[in-house]
């Protein structure tokens, strides 16, 4: 935070996401307009529930659990992070502490940050936007940094995809696990099993460290690579479902399957 304050000096515009929420407070202090941006909906809604955008209703009941459910985790999260951002406020900003019930029961709340424009990263073709949104939340599209143009991959990567059998791949983004070796055991069992290769991306969790060399023939582990230049050369992805790659599968048109993950650390939880 600390930091983040001292980058945003001279700054006319602030955006921030769900991970860095001190933005808001920030762009109060500074009296500069700021969006909201996020990959995933988090406007309440009485269509679906939190993060349960795929169970749409149309039944009264359940809308207003629904739209109940944005304002407990709302409310919640603001709890577990309550101290620590007002400390900041009234410390480093010189701003008077937000309320128990959080920025929403503000007595007066500043002009630049009343309404703040929303911005969401994600295809209304994918989730539709909710009619009961307000008029300043936007769905824009997938967001996307296009590398496959600039991206020079490895010999060996290129020698490993351009034989007869094209391999899968395997890539758990930012999901980290306490016993990767696990994941790679399970990975490397199953393309034995159904006579295929398999490109690894090890991301954050490190999946594929523990490969043996006698399965090398079978399993190339690269750390990361550009999604927009791998996914669309082969038959499939297998992923966690995080927002940027299940978009970039979708955009590549290349089947996958999903492996959902529950990452909980002290920014908070991850699917």
């Amino acid at each position: 935070m600390e930091s983040a304050w001292s980058a945003c000096q001279g700054s006319e515009v602030i955006i921030y996401t769900p991970l860095a929420t001190f933005g808001y407070h920030i762009a109060e202090k500074l009296g500069v307009s700021c969006f909201f941006a996020s990959v995933l909906p988090l406007t309440p809604t009485g269509m679906f529930g939190f993060l349960r955008f795929a169970q749409i209703t149309k039944n009264p009941l359940k809308k207003l659990i629904n739209y109940g459910s944005y304002l407990l985790v709302e409310f919640l999260h603001w709890q577990r992070y309550r101290q620590l951002l007002n400390h900041f406020r009234t410390e480093t900003l010189k701003l008077p502490p937000l309320p128990y019930l959080g920025r929403r029961f503000r007595q007066n709340t500043p002009a630049n940050v009343s309404r703040i424009p929303v911005l969401y990263g994600f295809s209304s073709h994918v989730i539709p936007k909710p009619r009961d949104w307000p008029a300043w939340v936007y769905v824009t599209g997938f967001w996307f940094i296009d590398q496959a143009s600039e991206y020079e991959p490895p010999l060996e990567l290129e020698d490993f995809l351009g034989r007869k059998q094209l391999p899968l791949c395997f890539g758990f983004g930012s999901m980290t696990m306490p016993n990767p070796e696990y994941l790679t055991h399970y990975i490397v069992e199953a393309l034995k099993k159904t006579h295929q290769g398999g490109i690894i991306l090890s991301g954050w969790g490190n999946v594929g460290r523990t490969v043996n060399i006698k399965d090398s023939l079978r399993v190339f582990v690269i750390k990361e690579v550009p999604h927009d230049w791998l996914f669309p050369q082969v038959p499939a992805v297998v992923h966690h479902g995080g927002a940027s790659t299940t978009a970039a599968v979708l955009r590549a048109g290349t089947p996958s399957i999903t492996v959902p993950f529950l990452q909980i650390s002290q920014f908070g939880e991850k699917s």
